[in-house]
């Protein structure tokens, strides 16, 4: 026997999902205009590869996930999950740059996540 996991509830307008293949997961992001999301390392890199923008909303608790959200607050909007307003902070993602590793060297690549950690 498997574990159910029911589907996320979601507007019609939006499509949830609780995990995806890794095939799956481009192909929706890349057709998506706007990802929200946790702002996992490997998340905010697949959104700089494929030049998305997202509002990311970092899971509480997880120093990484708020540390990269604050990072990049400058190309994603950043929302805390008690805060969420997504109709507000999905208009002002889309007006973000999101972070486009196609338009800039692959050398930028690092320097997107130095910093001192606190």
């Amino acid at each position: 026997r498997g574990v159910h996991t029911a589907k996320p509830i979601a507007p019609a307008n939006v499509q949830a999902h609780n995990t995806l293949g890794t095939q799956a997961l481009q192909e929706l992001i890349q057709a998506a205009p706007l990802v929200i999301s946790r702002s996992g390392y490997s998340s905010l890199m697949d959104y700089a590869v494929l030049g998305k923008k997202a509002l990311l909303i970092p899971t509480p608790g997880q120093a990484e996930q708020e540390y990269l959200a604050q990072r990049h607050k400058s190309a994603f909007e950043v929302a805390t999950q008690a805060k969420l307003n997504l109709v507000r902070q999905c208009s002002i993602a889309l007006q973000k740059p999101g972070l486009n590793l196609q338009k800039q060297k692959i050398s930028t690549l690092f320097s997107l996540f130095k910093g001192e950690r606190k």
